[in-house]
């Protein structure tokens, strides 16, 4: 009996038949430690062999079958939809190193109607709940490390941010020619430094934020540390459309860290 698991903004769904064990590169972070970010997976493309196998994106999961990216991870060349055949999904803490049993197929993915560029599954917030300026958040990924490489680190890598205040983020970004308008649909957080960053294969990475899926990163600055915030679609404004694909359950942010915890230890180990 074949079990699913799918990624949303984009939604993508897995086939497997095995239990499994789950463990984008964050500019300047550290190697994270793979028992706090067991949520993270890699998004991978079947049809490309090389030193990291295939990894084009980070996910989250939000239940047993569902993972959440960013809607962009499904296209290749901005436009064409890769197939369910060119993708798989690893839960590792590095790229070099990954088991049969820690892989799925896709069997099948959702892309959100209105996709322009937002995300695709982790443990979900309710769709009232808020995130106060300056709350601690933390995010994980495989992404490269610095400006000078092509290609994502082998090794996950994690950074600490906190939540910009959205007026002061508009301010920052709106009406600058050329850059990105801040819509209600967004969220911003940046590292202390500003020197954490996403970059080449960090897109997709899930922030969380007391707990829960707060944000999906959409896009990077390519490792370049500038003195602006980065830019999260804000998954509070798809919670309703990802759980009626999911069937993940909206968990308030107190409650949220321990049932996680216990529901991937009980699966995935």
């Amino acid at each position: 009996m074949l079990n699913k698991l799918l990624c949303l903004l984009a939604v993508i769904a897995f086939s497997y038949a095995q239990a499994a064990t789950i463990e984008s590169r964050i500019s300047d972070g550290p190697i994270a430690n793979a028992t706090l970010f067991r949520h993270v997976v890699s998004i991978q493309r079947t049809d490309v062999v090389n030193q990291i196998n295939g990894h084009i994106c980070g996910g989250s999961l939000v239940t047993f079958s569902y993972v959440v990216t960013a809607a962009r991870c499904l296209f290749t060349d901005g436009s064409i939809l890769l197939s369910t055949s060119q993708l798989r999904v690893v839960a590792t803490s590095q790229l070099n190193s990954i088991a049969a049993a820690n892989t799925r197929s896709v069997a099948n993915y959702t892309v959100h109607g209105s996709y322009t560029g937002p995300p695709a599954l982790v443990p979900l917030p309710g769709n009232n709940v808020k995130f106060e300026d300056y709350a601690v958040c933390y995010i994980a990924g495989f992404g490269a490390t610095s400006v000078q490489e092509t290609i994502p680190n082998l090794e996950l890598r994690s950074a600490i941010k906190y939540i910009y205040n959205q007026d002061v983020c508009k301010s920052h970004f709106n009406g600058s020619p050329g850059s990105v308008n801040i819509l209600f649909t967004m969220v911003c957080a940046a590292s202390i430094n500003m020197r954490n960053v996403g970059c080449q294969g960090d897109e997709g990475n899930g922030l969380i934020c007391n707990g829960v899926l707060a944000g999906v990163l959409s896009a990077t600055d390519n490792c370049l540390a500038t003195s602006l915030p980065e830019v999260y679609t804000r998954v509070t404004e798809y919670s309703g459309w990802i759980r009626s694909i999911s069937g993940a359950p909206a968990i308030s942010p107190t409650s949220i860290l321990i049932t996680f915890s216990i529901l991937l230890y009980f699966k995935l180990l």
